[in-house]
């Protein structure tokens, strides 16, 4: 079996990985450098695809973490002081099971449960003090004090929340809006605006609960299941205009585009949809798009302002803000200024070789197929 990333959207640092720096709004098979040759053909399976600002992160099955993109501040994990990388390139060899992009900085969660960082952090980012705002090009490992078992890892654009085993959360980065949940006051009654180190966190989930998170640009978002209450979604940081409609339908999971909270929901005949609310501006709410009744969805995705949806039909559909193609080529006749609002599904995938992986980047969209 092998298995080709395909790609799109905003590649002004080559962090799509196809070997040129220009936006494209056609999937484009990805290059790998594997063994001193490129190619486009993977044996070992992508289980995982994290971006940040200008960088990309793949995750394969067998552990082998490979970035390509912007590389100013080290943040694609190379020992290389390369501006940029256009092609995907293994990150130094581990056993890596996780990892998560944020805007400047990468991290990367191998088996034995150590987290390491790279790349530049202003706010806390690097989680290593105040004194460590960048990797010089290196991986360093992140001191924890305390023993734990790592779940997930997820990252925003300046802050990183990690699911650790009993239900744990931690935490560090920018903390201004409260998106690290609640802490204690300063003296001056206002919270502290950095986490330099990683703390454990308190976002009121109770102690055995099932709950999904995601993390918007300054907010985090929490479902916590709940047998009472099938509507348990909680906000911290700045909050999102609007609200979801009361409903019985079952959640799924939680996701969050940078400005805008998007619940998967299952319905009582086992059909799933989106129900969103936030902003907006270039047609980012999935029940506001023009067909979405008509197409059911096996997988959802979602990017910074954008989103992807998978069909039973193995088609791969785009809404919302498409500035630099990664909700592909428009189809509508629009006027010139709404030409990068996506108010319906566009058809981004629609090949006969089965899709396997889903991923909104930053302005980006990613296939895998097999």
């Amino acid at each position: 079996m092998t298995y080709t990333v395909l790609a799109c959207g905003s590649n002004g640092n080559f962090q799509l990985g196809i070997d040129n720096n220009e936006d494209q709004s056609v999937l484009k098979p990805v290059l790998f450098e594997i063994n001193g040759e490129l190619t486009s053909q993977l044996h070992v399976k992508p289980i995982k695809i994290s971006s940040g600002g200008n960088h990309t992160l793949i995750l394969l099955e067998n552990g082998e973490v490979y970035s390509s993109g912007d590389n100013t501040h080290g943040q694609c994990g190379h020992a290389i002081s390369s501006t940029n990388f256009p092609v995907f390139s293994q990150i130094i060899e581990s056993n890596w099971k996780d990892i998560s992009c944020g805007w400047e900085f990468s991290i990367l969660v191998n088996e034995d449960n150590e987290i390491y960082i790279c790349g530049r952090g202003l706010k806390g980012e690097l989680g290593l003090g105040k004194n460590v705002t960048e990797s010089e090009f290196t991986l360093l490992p992140v001191d924890i004090e305390e023993e734990y078992q790592i779940i997930e890892v997820q990252s925003s654009l300046d802050s990183t929340v990690v699911r650790l085993d009993k239900n744990r959360l931690l935490g560090w980065g920018n903390a201004r809006k409260g998106q690290l949940g609640k802490q204690e006051l300063l003296l001056n009654n206002k919270l502290e605006a950095s986490l330099w180190h990683p703390r454990l966190l308190n976002f009121d989930v109770p102690s055995g609960a099932e709950f999904t998170y995601s993390l918007g640009r300054d907010y985090s978002v929490f479902y916590v299941n709940s047998e009472t209450n099938t509507r348990d979604i909680k906000v911290f940081g700045k909050q999102i205009a609007g609200q979801l409609k009361e409903s019985t339908s079952q959640i799924v999971n939680v996701k969050s585009m940078w400005s805008s909270v998007h619940e998967i929901v299952k319905s009582i005949d086992n059909q799933y949809t989106i129900e969103s609310y936030g902003n907006n501006s270039h047609g980012q709410l999935y029940q506001t798009i023009e067909n979405h009744p008509n197409i059911l969805a096996i997988e959802f995705a979602i990017g910074s302002e954008h989103g992807l949806l998978l069909s039973p039909n193995n088609e791969v559909y785009a809404w919302g803000w498409g500035e630099h193609g990664n909700c592909g080529v428009q189809k509508k006749q629009k006027i010139e200024s709404e030409t990068v609002t996506f108010d319906y599904l566009n058809l981004l995938y629609n090949g006969q070789s089965k899709v396997i992986l889903i991923h909104g980047g930053c302005a980006t969209s990613w296939v895998v197929v097999e």
